[in-house]
């Protein structure tokens, strides 16, 4: 039994991690595996295809197995053959541990190392900026009239913000959504160092969360940008925190077909996983070259108060 040889599988993929399989048997085991289903002498699982699903595969492998097995043992037992074929008894394999329930389930994925400490890191960025806002927004309403620790000349100045309707858009501070959302990340990150492992969909709802965030980030950057015309550093601080969560989650997360994208778009995504900081950079390369030419005319009196 332990010689006997399963048929090579061909993979046919569009990403890294492969949802469809297309397998290869040998032309005589084709013909009998063929001749079976065709007789109803083989009782395949429901859905159970030439092309089959990743969960699939595994029966679809242990069923040729038991076959050819079966067929092993039929003939060195001199069993009696039946004229319309092979009348073999599958349940002379054990596939106890291949059910129903297991194909149905969807699978599992651990998400690497690297992608773990990213969320760690930039997700603790983010956390202190929306912690050091809500702090300052404390010792705003306990001392309206003094200055806050951001607070540096007329265009940047956290206090300023705060004061503007952009700053409580669901009709409470801002930086609470932050220290709620930035421990979300922090969170998976640790687990996922620990060996947790996550479903498909929980992946997506990252993603999902992190791509609101995102939009709302270029949303309050252009408030504060041509609206508020006034720059708050904690506030720009947890916008570098949430644009390097949203590229590179979603990146990952396309290069590994857990979002599915189109086949031919499956290079690309590769490529650009590998290279998710250009993205990251290139983000806010946009935002700073928009605040220097937006401000430019005030930059000389900031640097010359910081150096006086």
């Amino acid at each position: 039994m332990a010689n006997s040889k399963l048929p090579k599988a061909k993979p046919h993929f569009s990403g890294p991690r492969a949802i469809k399989t297309k397998y290869q048997l040998p032309q005589q085991l084709a013909k009998t595996v063929s001749s079976h289903h065709s007789s109803n002498e083989l009782h395949c699982p429901k859905g159970l295809t030439w092309t089959t699903s990743q969960d699939a595969r595994e029966i679809f492998v242990v069923r040729v197995w038991c076959l050819t097995t079966a067929i092993s043992i039929t003939r060195n037992e001199q069993n009696r053959v039946s004229k319309g074929g092979l009348n073999l008894n599958l349940a002379l394999c054990d596939n106890k541990t291949v059910t129903n329930s297991q194909t149905q389930q969807e699978p599992t994925f651990a998400a690497p190392k690297a992608m773990a400490w990213l969320w760690i890191i930039f997700g603790l960025i983010g956390w202190i900026a929306a912690f050091a806002l809500v702090l300052e927004k404390i010792h705003v309403l306990e001392h309206p009239g003094d200055a806050l620790s951001c607070d540096l000349n007329v265009f940047i100045s956290c206090k300023s913000v705060m004061a503007s309707w952009q700053s409580h858009i669901l009709g409470f501070p801002n930086p609470l959504i932050g220290v709620a959302g930035f421990a979300i990340p922090i969170v998976i990150g640790f687990a996922v160092l620990a060996g947790a492992r996550f479903e498909q969909w929980f992946y997506r709802l990252m993603v999902a969360g992190f791509g609101m965030a995102f939009v709302f980030v270029l949303w309050l950057s252009t408030q504060s940008i041509f609206v508020i015309n006034v720059l708050c550093p904690y506030c720009m601080l947890a916008w570098f925190g949430t644009i390097p969560l949203f590229w590179h989650t979603l990146l990952w997360t396309l290069s590994e077909d857990i979002i599915e994208g189109p086949v031919r778009m499956a290079p690309f995504f590769d490529w650009a996983h590998k290279r998710s900081w250009i993205f990251t950079a290139a983000t806010e390369l946009v935002i700073a070259l928009i605040i220097a030419v937006h401000f430019w005319d005030s930059w000389p009196a900031t640097f010359a108060s910081l150096f006086h």
